[in-house]
């Protein structure tokens, strides 16, 4: 079965150039600017450019130089060294700092964009930065070209008045509160001074951004906030509740834990297994209420009656209470156990949650202004349409994953799109389905209903493989976007069944809901992810995880891994022979080699097999490029001396160092060779004696061998970093030196060691 997915803010062809955005060429001012970027902070950097091509909406794959002071100086100077790329003023007076997040060693500091000293809605940049003060990612939405005056036409209670009118076949109780003019951005390039209010019922259940023009009084859009599982709102309907004990409860519990209460519950839903056990119900404040440090659990309006004894709560399946025992349970088992083990700090400060567990409804939903979760019931006998929502474990999760979200990046909950919902939707799809192992969800809940209804997730089998089959019509109904959200999981799924470490990527996936700009899509998330992976593991993952977004047509694959065997160093005009291997290339595999001069050039086709034969009279790299079957491109270069020759013209040789000369300043040159297997030599000079400082870091900036840490005198020196210990990839070397008459100079450089 097909769907008509209403997602228009989604572009289906999600592959991406440094030079062009939706067909536009990159202005050559642009193209100059990430041109100097990547010369000054490397060449692995990627660009991706937002819709009309005048700013980065995310940088990734890179690392930068390192920077000292605090997160937010060191984010502003980043920035400000490139400021033309960004399209900054010098000042950087329009990104007004926020708040700076630190997990793990990382900081996000997140900084807002302002415009006239009005915040420009949903605008914002967050700078990932590693524990040596360097800077892997940089993702958000900027918006250079604002030009609008600050007068209004309409007052704010005109406004109010507005909004509510426009949500009133919603409810017929709706009143609107945080009024707020802002700068409201419609399709990137157009932009209207507008009041922001948030509208909600008297329960807050219904909840509503709704923006109104502040000159012509139009809505310019209204955002639904809630965000949960299939079904519609439903009646308002309420029961009276009178506690009932089946006989098992004791009426006096042990001292040492009054706040961990029992009850009977389905450890997973009466789908899978229909016996009740015993499952505990931690940090309660009540001995007679579900009433906890985290959780507060009754009945549809927030009725919380008495329903246990002594801290015991045993139901039967036939009563209603066991609807609240299960919300409980499940929430803080989810909460303690499984959110608590990826950040206990997370866990241990999310804010109380209430969860209401009401009849007549098929649904369930999280509501962010309140910070509540209801979950529909229809009875215990099964009908037509669902059964109790209360009833499945990881529905339940689900939700109180919205509330875990929610806690992590506060600018989710201000949905902006559809892409976004969905997002939101495949995430709390997600770390239920992780914790349990099982990748399907409304199991039970839409037990009468086949797999392809929305409210049924399976992550192991969506109904799209290929995001670019997604058909879309904007006219189209929301919830739609249930289906996108299966889809999103499934990429999450696949990349958790790929890894050897599923924490690994729990964990991943985790912090980077706490990082990922407002309003993502999910390149956005994916970049996200191979900054995570790059500061939490070394980067191990993060080739398989741009791979299985690539597989689902959500951007481009990783390059291939090529791997080169022959020897490093030939004689003159002595033949020596090279093989090209790859590990993660699909047969049949091209070929493509290359001769490139040490002093630079594009080179010279040699060869189309896997193994090339030859010689030089000086030195070179040799480089091989591999593309399989499936077009994945992928290379790799060696260096290789040559004793027992000359120079030749396009192969110079080694730079000579200078001789006893004094040198006039301070300097540190590339190390050579570079690329090198298994040793470089480093040259650096020193105008006067000085004390001098040379260590060796990996991509991660821990420290892997310090070089020099004395006195030296004034002139050229050179050292030899022996790697042999180590494993390829790319150094950096950094040299401090302290001269005697006080002059300072650091200076960084990055070498590369491929075995």
């Amino acid at each position: 079965m097909k769907y008509l997915i209403i997602i228009s803010t989604i572009t289906l062809a999600l592959i991406f150039s440094a030079y062009s955005v939706n067909g536009q060429e990159i202005t050559e001012n642009k193209k100059a600017a990430w041109t100097q970027f990547k010369a000054e902070e490397g060449t692995e950097w990627e660009v991706r450019w937002n819709k009309h091509g005048e700013a980065p909406r995310s940088l990734f794959a890179g690392k930068s130089v390192r920077f000292q002071g605090t997160p937010e100086a060191i984010a502003r100077q980043f920035l400000a060294k490139h400021k033309e790329l960004f399209s900054f003023e010098n000042d950087l007076k329009t990104l007004k700092y926020r708040e700076t997040k630190s997990r793990k060693g990382t900081s996000t500091v997140i900084l807002d964009q302002v415009y006239k000293g009005l915040p420009v809605y949903g605008a914002e940049y967050r700078v990932h930065i590693l524990s040596d003060g360097s800077i892997n990612l940089v993702t958000g939405h900027y918006y250079p070209n604002i030009s609008l005056s600050k007068s209004t036409s309409i007052s704010e209670i005109e406004a109010s008045t507005i909004a509510v009118e426009h949500l009133a076949e919603e409810s017929n109780a709706l009143e609107s509160s945080n009024e707020e003019l802002v700068v409201f951005v419609k399709d990137e390039h157009t932009f209207h001074l507008s009041y922001k209010f948030d509208v909600h019922s008297n329960n807050k259940r219904i909840f509503w951004n709704v923006f109104v023009d502040a000159k012509s009084g139009e809505v310019l859009k209204a955002n639904n906030l809630n965000v949960g599982m299939g079904g519609a709102e439903p009646p308002n309907l309420q029961r009276k509740l009178s506690p009932k004990f089946n006989g098992n409860q004791k009426e006096n519990a042990n001292k040492a834990s009054l706040a961990t209460g029992l009850g009977n519950v389905f450890a997973t839903h009466p789908g899978l297994n229909s016996n009740l056990t015993s499952g505990y119900l931690w940090n309660l404040n009540s001995p007679t209420k579900l009433n906890g440090t985290y959780l507060k659990v009754g009945y549809f309006d927030d009725q919380f009656k008495d329903i246990g004894a002594s801290y015991y709560f045993n139901y039967s399946e036939t009563d209603d209470e066991l609807d609240e025992v299960m919300a409980y349970h499940h929430s803080e088992n989810f909460r303690r156990n499984y959110i608590s083990n990826i950040d206990s700090d997370v866990a241990n400060q999310m804010p109380k949650t209430v969860i209401n567990v009401r009849a007549g409804s098929c649904s369930a939903f999280y509501y962010p202004g309140p910070k509540k979760i209801t979950l529909g019931t229809n009875g215990y006998v099964d009908n037509d349409n669902c059964n109790k929502a209360s009833r499945e474990d990881k529905v339940i999760m689900h939700e109180y994953m919205h509330a875990v979200t929610h806690k992590l990046n506060g600018s989710l909950v201000n949905i902006s799109s559809d892409t976004e919902r969905a997002l939101i939707e495949g995430l709390a799809d997600y770390f239920p389905g992780s914790y349990t192992d099982r990748p399907e969800l409304g199991d039970y809940m839409f037990a009468n209903h086949d797999s392809d209804y929305r409210g049924r997730r399976e992550m192991d089998d969506p109904d799209y493989d290929v995001f670019g089959d997604i058909e879309y019509d904007v006219n189209g109904d929301f919830e739609e976007v249930y289906i996108v959200g299966e889809f999103f999981s499934s990429i999450l799924w696949d990349i958790r069944s790929d890894a050897s470490n599923s924490d690994d990527i729990d964990e991943v996936i985790f912090y980077s809901i706490e990082t990922v700009n407002n309003d993502p899509d999910f390149l956005d998330f994916r970049n996200v992810m191979i900054a995570k992976d790059q500061a939490m593991n070394s980067g191990a993952n993060w080739k398989m995880i741009q791979n299985r977004f690539a597989d689902k047509g959500v951007g481009m694959h990783a390059p291939l891994d090529v791997d080169i065997t022959g020897p490093s160093s030939i004689t003159s005009g002595v033949n020596a022979t090279w093989t090209a291997s790859s590990s993660d290339g699909q047969s049949p595999l091209q070929y493509e080699w290359k001769k490139i001069p040490f002093g630079g050039g594009s080179g010279t086709v040699v060869g189309t097999g896997s193994s090339y034969t030859g010689t030089n009279t000086s030195d070179f790299y040799i480089q091989a490029t591999i593309t399989d079957s499936r077009t994945h491109e992928g290379y790799l270069k060696n260096y290789i001396t040559v004793t027992g020759g000359g120079c030749q013209p396009g192969f110079p040789c080694k730079p000579i160092a200078p001789g006893t000369e004094q040198p006039e300043s301070f300097s540190l040159e590339q190390n050579y060779p570079n690329p090198f297997n298994p040793s470089t030599e480093i040259t650096y000079a020193l105008p006067e004696a000085a004390e001098v400082v040379l260590k060796v870091y990996n991509i991660m900036g821990q420290e892997v061998a310090t070089l020099i840490n004395n006195n030296m005198s004034a002139g050229f020196h050179s050292i030899t970093f022996d790697a042999n210990t180590l494993p390829s990839g790319v150094y950096i070397a950094r040299m401090d030196a302290v001269g005697q008459s006080g002059t300072t100079f650091t200076k960084e450089l990055k070498m590369q060691l491929i075995k």
